[in-house]
């Protein structure tokens, strides 16, 4: 087959809009002078603030400006000719003071033809290559030993050949966190460009996952590609676009009929303006042709028999007659009756309107003049055009009753279906997790999205709840998931409590009027002990320090209260900075005999040691070679310190060193990342770390090295905080002043 006969074909997945943690963009662009080849991007910037932006836009506009003077010029060095400018212009962009995008840009830009691929690549992206049955990787690991720069971002060019049947898919590392390479393997064998990233788009739309994005090109011959219909799949899929509601389709497929009747209802209106006249006076000149003589005949006859019976009458009834005749024809005397009823009407009319104001009596006026006005020949377009809408009107009310009534009909019949479609479902997803099968997972949290559905549907409702149940208890076997429900809790600690924390077996709770509330783990009596003085300010954090045995407490107004739970009594602690006042902090933390604040705004966290009575000037425990601490949240002490990070990170230190090798590893799909990071805890007591996720309300235990464990979830109330002790082998976790008490 000719080279010629071989052309490109490509599909995109991607976000409109900027994720919680990560902008994300991917596409191609045209060149007119390279009719047989385009260019395409993938890019991810792991930085949500504004700047970061420009990063794609500087990317993409560096390719459509590239003037392509010599259009022989081999591509490869035309395409290293582009990547040079881009590295240029994104190192311009560093010179200007935006630098957040360095080491945080993920990124893959490509030139394809029939015969050759051409990618660049820098940091993770990772491509593969679907041939001959076989999927290879084609993209290389970025070196960890290698700084990221500003000035070569995008340093390697790679090329390689292609040919009729090959399939390339590029995605960023989240596409792989959710996609073994063999499934990716069987959506290439049979699919096309746009199948493989419509069943991609289709897949992550079910787990609700909206931070990656993946190019998927194929190789194909014209012949096969003329004989696929694939013009009603987009070559853009975007993740994050509103879902495709009944009744948007509903609107999609009615917009063609309906413009179909407007144009037929415009076109039957001009026919009958046409017509309608001509009708009119062919009806005319018909009835004066053939009709008219014979009725002036007939009239003259009538008229000369009437004066014949009138001659004939008797000369004492002919007086009697004439008189009556004259009197009915005499015009004063139809005056008068014309005068006596019109003005009975106009006095009506004038009672009537006199009694409304100047404004309706204007606008009855206009009416009774439109009205009085339709029947001239000029004005009959307007009943035309009324008695046309109301036909239309009619028209698309019977259409969209008909087709409510449908819509229902289907819903009804959806939903009678639903539950035992969940049951297959749910029985295919047992068979396949248990005979190792990939897609298990996902297909039992399809059968928990049908079961719901059915529970809408009276006569199946309690089978689907309880359905529902067994579904629910085999996702958290999968997923490691204790589920606590909040029907039991262990006891009411107060109210408006929002933080807590343990001393010995003894839990304090602090609220937002300064109230501390204590229960004790053995007989949960609740009491409230203490308060907090408004001169003191409202706590922040508080965090219990074994080697005192008491508990250390942070306000808004820079001050740190140390609590003795035995005595039930407050103690301002001073410390030897000037002017007795303390840093800035989000979060407090203790061990041995030092206090450490967590200041995001100064991106540093300080270090106080007790010198008795009083604690020292605060001095910085971090060295200066540390990533940005502007998004810390809380922080957690064992020895080292874990920093626990807004966009879900964790950082690690030693000493204030940075430990770069420590990361959190992958929780089990579908949320296979903390979305929204609240709080984190351990201790030296704890050999697991321990992070609250507000949004999907879980707590999730890592070990100390980053893998996860396991996770537990309140089940009917949201979780606020939460505390553990390792020797008891229990975890508390606070909910609406609620205590529950888990067993890990």
């Amino acid at each position: 087959m000719a080279k010629s006969d071989i052309i490109t074909r490509s599909a995109y997945l991607t976000v409109r809009g900027k994720t919680s943690d990560r902008f994300l963009f991917s596409g191609k662009i045209d060149k007119e002078k390279m009719p047989q080849a385009f260019f395409f991007y993938l890019i991810e910037v792991l930085c949500p603030w504004f700047p970061s932006t420009k990063v794609p836009k500087t990317i993409t506009k560096t390719i459509d400006n590239y003037e392509i003077n010599d259009p022989n010029k081999p591509l490869e060095e035309l395409f290293e000719d582009i990547i040079v400018k881009i590295n240029e212009s994104l190192g311009s962009l560093a010179q200007s003071g935006e630098k957040d995008w360095i080491g945080n840009l993920n990124a893959v830009i490509g030139l394809a033809t029939h015969e050759e691929i051409l990618l660049a690549q820098t940091g993770s992206v990772s491509g593969h290559i679907y041939r001959n049955g076989k999927i290879s990787t084609i993209t290389e690991r970025p070196s960890l030993h290698e700084p990221p720069s500003s000035k070569q971002a995008f340093s390697n060019v790679i090329s390689g050949s292609v040919s009729e049947g090959d399939r390339i898919i590029l995605g960023t590392n989240e596409l792989y966190n959710h996609l073994s390479l063999d499934r990716l393997r069987k959506m290439s064998a049979n699919g096309t460009a746009k199948t493989i990233i419509n069943e991609l788009y289709l897949y992550f739309r079910r787990l609700k996952v909206t931070n990656l994005n993946a190019i998927s090109i194929e190789i194909i011959n014209l012949k096969e590609a003329s004989n696929q219909t694939l013009d009603d799949l987009p070559e853009q899929f975007y993740l994050d676009d509103p879902i495709d509601t009944p009744l948007k389709k509903f609107r999609r497929n009615i917009t063609p009929y309906q413009d179909k009747i407007v144009k037929q209802t415009a076109s039957s209106y001009r026919w009958t303006k046409e017509n309608t006249g001509r009708l009119i006076s062919s009806f005319q000149q018909s009835w004066h042709d053939k009709y008219g003589p014979k009725s002036h005949e007939l009239i003259s006859k009538g008229k000369k028999r009437a004066e014949k019976i009138s001659d004939n009458i008797s000369p004492a009834i002919k007086p009697i007659a004439h008189k009556a005749a004259s009197k009915i024809s005499d015009s004063s005397a139809l005056n008068t009756i014309k005068q006596h009823t019109t003005s009975g009407y106009r006095s009506l009319i004038s009672q009537i309107v006199g009694k409304t104001s100047p404004a309706v009596q204007a606008i009855l006026n206009r009416i009774g003049s439109f009205v009085r006005s339709l029947p001239k020949p000029q004005n009959r377009k307007y009943i035309y055009a009324t008695l046309i809408a109301i036909l239309v009107l009619g028209v698309y009310l019977k259409i969209h009753n008909k087709s409510t009534a449908q819509q229902q009909m289907i819903q009804e019949n959806t939903l009678a279906k639903s539950y035992d479609e969940a049951r297959v479902l749910f029985n295919a997803a047992k068979e396949d997790v248990a005979l190792g099968k990939t897609g298990g997972v996902e297909k039992m949290y399809q059968a928990m999205e049908t079961a719901q559905k059915s529970l809408e549907y009276a006569p199946t409702k309690d089978s689907s709840a309880q359905l529902v149940k067994e579904i629910q208890l085999s996702l958290d076997n999968l997923t490691a998931t204790e589920r606590v429900y909040a029907s039991s809790p262990a006891t009411a600690l107060g109210n408006n409590i929002k933080k807590f924390t343990l001393f010995s077996s003894e839990i304090l709770g602090i609220g937002d009027n300064g109230k501390i509330y204590s229960t004790h783990t053995q007989d949960w009596d609740s009491r409230l002990v203490a308060s907090i003085g408004k001169e003191y300010g409202t706590a922040v954090d508080l965090t219990n320090s074994h080697n005192t045995n008491k508990v250390f407490i942070y306000t808004d107004k820079n001050k740190v209260l140390l609590y003795d739970p035995l005595t039930s009594t407050f103690s301002e602690v001073a410390t030897e900075d000037e002017q007795g006042i303390w840093k800035n902090a989000n979060a407090i933390g203790s061990y041995s005999t030092n206090i450490y604040l967590l200041d995001a705004s100064e991106n540093q966290i300080w270090k106080y040691s007790d010198h008795k009575p009083t604690y020292s000037k605060a001095s910085a425990y971090t060295t200066s070679r540390k990533p940005s601490l502007s998004n810390a949240i809380d922080l957690a002490v064992d020895g080292d310190i874990y920093v626990l990070h807004s966009d879900t990170a964790v950082t690690k230190f030693t000493r204030g060193t940075h430990e770069t090798t420590f990361s959190l590893k992958p929780l089990p799909v579908p949320n296979i990342q903390i979305e929204q990071p609240t709080s984190i805890f351990t201790n030296s007591d704890t050999p697991y770390l321990y992070i609250f996720d507000n949004k999907q309300n879980r707590i999730v235990k890592f070990s100390k090295t980053g893998e996860f464990i396991n996770q537990y979830t309140l089940d009917g109330a949201q979780i606020h905080d939460f505390v553990v002790n390792s020797k008891l082998q229990k975890l508390w976790i606070l909910s609406d002043g609620n205590i529950f008490e888990v067993n890990i």
